[in-house]
């Protein structure tokens, strides 16, 4: 059984084998499953973390904040962890929720993102929308993502630049009825990576 970390409507998951950080319940939106996913995006035998400890002594928990080790997933076999460390954090400041990587590696590994499941009506990014179930895709460099559904708009901004990729996926029991896959390129391990995730009112 997985041990879970939770702040208010933020999930976390510091173990398991091919398993999500965590999840976010926004309502009417939700971050069903995040983590770092090796390339190809959508094949998810190169999705998630690898943990198995009953010693949790690295994780901190606060009335306002969680954090701790894990490590990525092996890229080049569908079992076992791999060279790369990641820390993950989840705080609520406010009316927002503030979500912080960084990573340390031990030799060269596979190029990775960290990815998004998200579960929505559509996605606008500037002026274009994407729908469930579309065809349509996109790839490019945006600070911030709006996530809709029933009105309801939870909008993913970006401390940082690096290419991004929205994906629809096809919902249903897939990729744990996520309807997007939302990937921020990982290429820096020496940075911070840093999002920020607030609902309009």
């Amino acid at each position: 059984m997985i041990t879970s970390f939770k702040l208010d409507n933020i999930t976390l998951n510091f173990e398991g084998d091919h398993t999500g950080l965590g999840s976010i319940d926004l309502g009417h939106t939700s971050i069903v499953s995040m983590g770092p996913h090796y390339f190809p995006l959508g094949e998810l035998t190169r999705f998630g973390i690898y943990r198995q400890s009953d010693d949790f002594s690295d994780v901190e928990e606060r009335s306002t904040k969680i954090s701790g080790w894990t490590k990525l997933i092996a890229c080049d076999r569908s079992f076992g962890s791999g060279a790369t460390w990641i820390n993950f954090s989840a705080e609520k400041k406010r009316d927002e929720i503030w979500l912080q990587a960084s990573f340390e590696n031990g030799k060269g590994e596979d190029p990775f993102a960290f990815v998004f499941f998200v579960k929505a009506e559509e996605i606008k990014i500037s002026d274009k929308r994407y729908v469930k179930g579309a065809l349509t895709s996109f790839q490019g460099t945006q600070q911030s993502v709006d996530i809709i559904s029933n009105g309801d708009i939870a909008t993913l901004a970006l401390q940082f630049k690096t290419p991004m990729q929205i994906i629809p996926l096809a919902g249903g029991d897939f990729f744990w009825g996520a309807d997007f896959l939302i990937a921020f390129e990982i290429h820096d391990l020496e940075k911070k990576y840093l999002w920020s995730l607030a609902k309009s009112v």
